[in-house]
Parts: structure tokens; sequence; C-alpha cells
């Protein structure tokens, strides 16, 4: 079975960004965002305060991403194939905060 994610962040798929996820036999459904990092923020939130698995926005971007590409039935459009070991799973840049990013001049966290 393939494994898709999100193209990229900037452009907003069919139905924007629900999610829905069940973890032992909770069921919590997040509304639908125009954008992914504020959805992977509350995500990421719910999971911390609740003690759930994947609690970061890194995980929970992931996650996101995957949801969203399984729920367009890996429409092309929006999504691409990452089985290969060359395509990373989220699609930002190594700088960018979520990834830990560091800044290219100084060297600092970017937060």
């Amino acid at each position: 079975m393939s494994r898709y994610r999100l193209r990229t962040y900037d452009s907003n798929p069919p139905g924007g960004y629900p999610f829905v996820e069940v973890y032992k036999g909770v069921t919590k459904k997040y509304h639908a965002q125009p954008m992914p990092e504020p959805q992977a923020e509350a995500i990421a939130d719910f999971r911390r305060a609740n003690g759930w698995p994947r609690a970061t926005k890194k995980e929970a971007l992931e996650d996101l991403g995957q949801y969203t590409c399984q729920r367009l039935g890996g429409m092309l459009t929006y999504c691409i194939e990452v089985n290969k070991q060359d395509v990373p799973i989220i699609p930002l840049a190594p700088s960018h905060p979520i990834m830990g990013g560091r800044c290219a001049g100084c060297g600092a966290v970017l937060t």
C-alpha cells in the first residue's frame, strides 16, 4: 500500500484540513481549518494535554498531511507518494521552525 503526503501547505485542498483520530477507544474530531499549521497545533495540544502519543507539532503535522491525502484518495494534484527514501514526509524546508531549523546566518534556533 502506498503512503502519501501533501505536496505543499501553500494550497488549500478540497474540504480544508479536518482531522479525526481514535486512541484507546476515544474519538476526537477536529473541525476543518483552512490552514494546516493551526490545526496541527490544536492536535498536538490536545494530544499533549491528554497524554496521547505523537504530541509534537511536527508529528501532528505529519499525521494531518497523511490523513488529508488518505481522505483525498491520494489525489495527485495535492499529494505525492512517499514510499521512496528521498521524499521527506513533511513538505517543509529543514530551516522551518517546525523542523527544528536554525538561522542560516547566525545558527540561532528559529521559533
